[in-house]
């Protein structure tokens, strides 16, 4: 039981050293490293600094549909 659970704990770490690798490369300095990251990883729009979005209703075009919509039914 506890090799096999040393052994998955090898793969696992295995695994995660070779998606680092992936991202990152094998850097010689901390600026190169800091250059790798910054052209390998990029980030949303999310994590940049958001987005601000703003909803506005139209209350007469909604009320006049509404009102459309009403008449209809009273129709049929």
């Amino acid at each position: 039981m506890q090799k096999n659970l040393t052994t998955k704990t090898i793969i696992i770490a295995v695994t995660i050293l070779l998606c680092i690798y992936g991202i990152i490369g094998l850097p010689k300095s901390k600026a190169e490293l800091l250059k790798n990251v910054q052209d390998n990883v990029r980030l949303g729009l999310d994590l940049r600094g958001g987005s601000h979005l703003i909803l506005q209703v139209q209350v007469q075009d909604a009320v006049k549909a509404e009102a459309d919509q009403v008449m209809e039914r009273l129709k049929d």
